[in-house]
């Protein structure tokens, strides 16, 4: 994974877009080479063909891809500094590894963990679409004290520091604008934390990593909440449920970012009927209609909290939008 400036504007590769004899040679050296470190090549007489998208914040970088049946191979006298990496993958398809002598069958999702100074070889026979996180072995190794012995070993979707991985990665891949320098150095700490608890740090570090934890099951109940905010049945329980956690745990995390989950739900739900009066399509519709739509029970209620968010009554602020 090369160092470069790193502002998460992806970068985009395939095959269709090169001439069919130089689609390969292309793929092996940069993308292998380059930028993984890594021996990569077909492995059936069929058309060659690959879509990757890979973003890069520092010392992480995030990558999705679609391949024709291929073969990864981890060549240790490839890697530089630049290149010395731990990956974690993630395919919809059944994956064989081969670290050594060992062979590791990791079930589509499931995740596998793989070290580019190790000689190993990843083989899939389909072409499954792959998701991956890279950090830095730099980054990683002060704080998984064991981080060799934990590379091939295929981590279930059910371990919770992974989902909220996956989580955070698919949050900031679909946000997928540049972020400023402060921003990314953060996404990069948050990733590489949560990576590192995947793994398994040791005693001290999970400890200081509980943070980036918290941070992610957050960041996902607030995801949630937005897009079931016009569930009028929706409390701080049936979020807490959802997430496996109680109550009091989602309003604490609220707490550290500064509000409550009762202020977010409402702001959330306001900012959804101001969408609402803004968009033509619901020209039609009443003022109560949209308020319901939104999730609100209490028609009163949803008026005086409107008025003051706002500054005007919504009959105003349509008429002003309009």
């Amino acid at each position: 994974m090369k160092k470069q400036d790193a502002s998460f504007t992806p970068i985009r590769f395939s095959s269709s877009d090169l001439p069919e004899r130089e689609r390969v040679p292309v793929w092996r050296e940069f993308w292998g080479r380059s930028f993984f470190g890594a021996d990569i090549e077909p492995i059936r007489d069929t058309p060659f063909h690959v879509e990757v998208t890979a973003r890069l914040l520092p010392e992480v970088g995030l990558v999705s891809a679609t391949c024709s049946p291929s073969r990864f191979s981890c060549v240790p006298a490839m890697v530089t500094d630049d290149t010395d990496t731990i990956g974690l993958i993630m395919g919809s398809e059944d994956v064989v590894v081969r670290l050594g002598g060992r062979e590791v069958d990791v079930e589509a999702g499931y995740a596998v963990a793989m070290a580019t100074t190790t000689a190993a070889t990843m083989l899939w026979h389909s072409s499954p679409r792959f998701r991956s996180v890279l950090v830095s072995r730099a980054a990683l190794a002060p704080l998984v004290p064991d981080l060799d012995e934990a590379v091939t070993q295929p981590l279930p979707q059910r371990s919770e520091a992974l989902r909220y991985l996956l989580g955070y990665m698919r949050f900031l891949e679909e946000d997928g604008v540049a972020l400023s320098p402060q921003v990314a150095q953060s996404a990069s700490l948050h990733l590489r934390d949560l990576f590192a608890l995947a793994l398994g740090p040791g005693k001290e570090a999970a400890v200081a990593l509980g943070h980036s934890l918290r941070t992610a099951r957050l960041q996902a109940i607030r995801r949630f909440v937005a897009r079931h905010c016009d569930d009028c049945r929706l409390t701080v329980h049936t979020v807490a449920s959802r997430f496996h956690v109680t109550p009091r745990h989602v309003q604490r995390l609220f707490e550290t970012d500064g509000t409550t989950f009762s202020r977010f739900l409402l702001e959330t739900r306001l900012a959804r009927v101001r969408e609402m009066l803004a968009d033509p399509s619901f020209s039609g519709w009443s003022i109560s209609a949209v308020a319901l739509q939104a999730g609100f029970g209490d028609i009163s209620y949803f008026n005086r909290c409107f008025r003051r968010q706002f500054g005007a009554s919504p009959s105003e602020l349509r008429g002003s939008l309009c």
